[in-house]
Protein backbone atom coordinates (compact mmCIF):
# COMPACT_ATOMS: atom_id res chain seq x y z
CA UNK A 1 0.00 0.00 0.00
CA UNK A 2 1.39 3.24 -1.21
CA UNK A 3 2.04 5.81 1.62
CA UNK A 4 0.26 10.10 0.96
CA UNK A 5 1.15 12.70 3.34
CA UNK A 6 0.18 16.81 2.34
CA UNK A 7 0.41 19.88 4.96
CA UNK A 8 -1.25 23.32 4.53
CA UNK A 9 -0.75 26.52 6.34
CA UNK A 10 1.86 29.51 6.28
CA UNK A 11 4.79 28.87 8.15
CA UNK A 12 6.72 27.57 5.74
CA UNK A 13 9.95 26.22 7.30
CA UNK A 14 7.71 24.03 8.94
CA UNK A 15 6.16 22.72 6.36
CA UNK A 16 9.81 21.89 4.46
CA UNK A 17 10.95 19.88 8.11
CA UNK A 18 7.75 18.28 8.34
CA UNK A 19 7.17 16.85 4.84
CA UNK A 20 10.78 15.64 5.25
CA UNK A 21 10.18 13.97 8.26
CA UNK A 22 6.60 12.67 7.21
CA UNK A 23 8.19 11.08 4.00
CA UNK A 24 11.10 9.34 5.93
CA UNK A 25 8.07 7.86 7.98
CA UNK A 26 5.84 6.49 4.96
CA UNK A 27 8.90 5.46 2.88
CA UNK A 28 8.28 1.80 3.75
CA UNK A 29 4.87 1.74 2.03
CA UNK A 30 6.33 2.59 -1.30
CA UNK A 31 9.64 0.83 -2.45
CA UNK A 32 8.85 2.04 -6.07
CA UNK A 33 9.82 5.82 -5.34
CA UNK A 34 9.06 9.06 -3.83
CA UNK A 35 7.62 11.77 -5.00
CA UNK A 36 7.23 15.37 -3.47
CA UNK A 37 4.48 18.75 -4.47
CA UNK A 38 5.09 22.40 -3.24
CA UNK A 39 2.90 24.70 -4.55
CA UNK A 40 4.24 28.16 -5.82
CA UNK A 41 3.79 29.82 -2.78
CA UNK A 42 5.21 27.18 -0.93
CA UNK A 43 1.79 26.91 1.72
CA UNK A 44 0.48 23.60 0.23
CA UNK A 45 2.52 20.68 -0.10
CA UNK A 46 1.90 16.64 -1.06
CA UNK A 47 4.16 13.43 -0.70
CA UNK A 48 3.82 10.23 -2.45
CA UNK A 49 5.70 6.97 -1.71
CA UNK A 50 4.95 4.47 -4.80
CA UNK A 51 4.32 1.09 -4.74
CA UNK A 52 3.72 0.50 -8.03
CA UNK A 53 0.59 -1.81 -9.04
CA UNK A 54 -1.42 -0.85 -12.30
CA UNK A 55 1.13 0.99 -14.05
CA UNK A 56 4.62 0.39 -12.90
CA UNK A 57 6.43 2.79 -15.62
CA UNK A 58 7.03 6.75 -14.49
CA UNK A 59 4.04 7.63 -15.94
CA UNK A 60 2.42 6.44 -12.51
CA UNK A 61 4.27 8.38 -10.56
CA UNK A 62 2.88 10.89 -7.51
CA UNK A 63 1.91 13.11 -7.13
CA UNK A 64 -0.01 13.38 -10.45
CA UNK A 65 -0.21 16.64 -11.95
CA UNK A 66 -2.93 18.49 -14.04
CA UNK A 67 -1.47 21.26 -15.56
CA UNK A 68 -4.06 22.50 -17.61
CA UNK A 69 -6.37 23.08 -14.81
CA UNK A 70 -3.53 23.55 -11.76
CA UNK A 71 -4.68 20.35 -10.32
CA UNK A 72 -2.21 18.27 -7.93
CA UNK A 73 -2.59 15.01 -6.45
CA UNK A 74 -2.10 12.09 -4.05
CA UNK A 75 -3.83 8.60 -3.36
CA UNK A 76 -3.62 5.70 -1.76
CA UNK A 77 -5.60 2.68 -2.42
CA UNK A 78 -7.43 1.28 -5.16
CA UNK A 79 -10.84 2.61 -7.36
CA UNK A 80 -12.48 -0.79 -8.81
CA UNK A 81 -14.39 0.62 -11.47
CA UNK A 82 -11.65 3.30 -12.51
CA UNK A 83 -11.75 1.16 -16.24
CA UNK A 84 -15.26 1.86 -16.76
CA UNK A 85 -15.01 5.61 -15.78
CA UNK A 86 -11.78 6.06 -18.24
CA UNK A 87 -13.83 4.68 -20.78
CA UNK A 88 -16.25 6.95 -19.76
CA UNK A 89 -14.42 9.73 -19.15
CA UNK A 90 -12.32 9.39 -22.74
CA UNK A 91 -15.85 9.08 -24.85
CA UNK A 92 -17.45 12.16 -23.41
CA UNK A 93 -15.13 14.36 -22.92
CA UNK A 94 -12.17 12.90 -25.53
CA UNK A 95 -9.53 12.66 -22.89
CA UNK A 96 -6.24 11.99 -23.86
CA UNK A 97 -4.88 9.96 -20.86
CA UNK A 98 -0.67 9.86 -20.23
CA UNK A 99 -0.67 6.63 -18.01
CA UNK A 100 -2.63 3.51 -17.06
CA UNK A 101 -2.63 4.25 -13.73
CA UNK A 102 -6.60 4.14 -11.96
CA UNK A 103 -5.36 7.37 -9.93
CA UNK A 104 -5.58 9.62 -13.30
CA UNK A 105 -9.35 9.67 -13.46
CA UNK A 106 -9.27 11.77 -9.94
CA UNK A 107 -7.69 14.27 -12.19
CA UNK A 108 -10.08 14.12 -15.00
CA UNK A 109 -12.99 13.52 -13.70
CA UNK A 110 -12.67 16.33 -11.72
CA UNK A 111 -11.29 18.83 -14.25
CA UNK A 112 -14.77 17.82 -15.88
CA UNK A 113 -17.60 17.32 -13.33
CA UNK A 114 -16.25 18.71 -10.37
CA UNK A 115 -16.89 17.38 -6.95
CA UNK A 116 -19.90 15.02 -8.19
CA UNK A 117 -17.49 12.57 -9.90
CA UNK A 118 -16.19 11.29 -6.59
CA UNK A 119 -19.50 9.66 -6.45
CA UNK A 120 -19.07 7.75 -9.15
CA UNK A 121 -15.71 5.83 -7.83
CA UNK A 122 -15.67 2.77 -6.27
CA UNK A 123 -13.09 0.94 -4.20
CA UNK A 124 -10.87 1.68 -1.04
CA UNK A 125 -8.81 4.22 -1.33
CA UNK A 126 -7.71 8.08 -0.05
CA UNK A 127 -6.80 11.10 -1.53
CA UNK A 128 -5.65 14.39 -1.65
CA UNK A 129 -6.34 17.07 -4.00
CA UNK A 130 -5.22 20.56 -4.41
CA UNK A 131 -6.74 22.60 -6.81
CA UNK A 132 -4.90 26.19 -6.90
CA UNK A 133 -7.56 27.76 -9.51
CA UNK A 134 -10.41 27.78 -7.12
CA UNK A 135 -8.00 27.38 -3.91
CA UNK A 136 -9.27 24.26 -2.54
CA UNK A 137 -7.38 21.53 -0.96
CA UNK A 138 -10.05 18.75 -1.18
CA UNK A 139 -9.65 15.61 1.07
CA UNK A 140 -11.54 12.43 0.16
CA UNK A 141 -11.77 8.84 1.85
CA UNK A 142 -13.60 5.76 0.91
CA UNK A 143 -11.94 3.52 3.06
CA UNK A 144 -12.39 2.72 6.58
CA UNK A 145 -8.93 -0.09 6.56
CA UNK A 146 -7.02 3.03 5.42
CA UNK A 147 -5.56 4.96 8.37
CA UNK A 148 -6.17 8.50 8.04
CA UNK A 149 -5.14 11.07 11.09
CA UNK A 150 -5.76 14.38 11.23
CA UNK A 151 -3.92 17.11 13.02
CA UNK A 152 -4.38 20.80 13.91
CA UNK A 153 -0.88 21.76 14.81
CA UNK A 154 -0.59 25.65 13.20
CA UNK A 155 -1.56 23.88 10.03
CA UNK A 156 -3.40 20.97 8.91
CA UNK A 157 -1.85 17.87 7.88
CA UNK A 158 -3.04 14.75 6.24
CA UNK A 159 -0.48 12.18 7.16
CA UNK A 160 -2.12 9.15 5.69
CA UNK A 161 -0.35 6.47 8.58
CA UNK A 162 -0.18 6.06 12.19
CA UNK A 163 3.49 6.43 12.39
CA UNK A 164 3.24 9.81 11.18
CA UNK A 165 1.92 10.44 14.64
CA UNK A 166 5.32 10.56 15.91
CA UNK A 167 6.56 12.87 13.87
CA UNK A 168 4.50 15.91 13.59
CA UNK A 169 4.40 15.85 17.80
CA UNK A 170 7.87 16.17 17.14
CA UNK A 171 8.12 19.18 15.15
CA UNK A 172 5.08 20.70 16.50
CA UNK A 173 5.86 23.91 18.54
CA UNK A 174 2.18 23.14 20.26
CA UNK A 175 0.81 19.34 21.32
CA UNK A 176 -0.89 18.14 18.69
CA UNK A 177 -4.66 17.01 19.01
CA UNK A 178 -6.34 14.59 16.88
CA UNK A 179 -9.48 15.68 15.60
CA UNK A 180 -10.37 12.98 13.57
CA UNK A 181 -9.86 9.30 13.00
CA UNK A 182 -11.44 7.53 9.58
Amino acid sequence: MCGIAGLLGVDTDYIDQSMTRMVERIAHRGPDGTGQWRSHDKRVALAHTRLAILDTSDAGKQPMHLESHDLHLVVNGEIYNYLYLREDLERSYGIQYSSNCDSEIILHGYAHEGTAFFKRMNGMFTFALVDCKKKLFILFVIASVLNLFMYVIRIISLPSTQKLNHSLLLLSPLNGRLIDRA
